[in-house]
């Protein structure tokens, strides 16, 4: 995955909810990827964030369903995580704002 910030602008996307995370290809849109227990929905449909990692920060989409702390709990279990940790590191903004 992290060949995947090689070069200027070069991004991937997941989906995220407390079941777990699923990367993908910048090249899809959000609601096109389905993973057990995980699906984003347009209108804050469905079960799951939607986000993108950049190069220098990672931005995840406001969801109605979760609320700043509930997306901040998750943050903190991702940046605790082994093998995620070095990315979640990275500035992460919840509807505009720093976590």
């Amino acid at each position: 995955m992290l060949q995947e910030f090689e070069g200027p602008g070069c991004f991937v996307k997941f989906i995220l909810n407390e079941s777990g995370i699923f990367f993908f290809s910048a090249q899809f849109e959000h609601r096109s990827m389905k993973e057990d227990a995980l699906s984003y929905e347009d209108n804050y449909q469905g079960n799951a964030l939607a986000g993108i990692v950049k190069k220098h920060m990672i931005e995840i989409r406001n969801h109605e369903a979760f609320a700043m702390e509930r997306v901040q709990a998750l943050v903190l279990r991702l940046r605790e995580h082994p093998e995620l940790g070095i990315v979640f590191q990275t500035p992460t903004y919840y509807h505009g704002k720093n976590l």
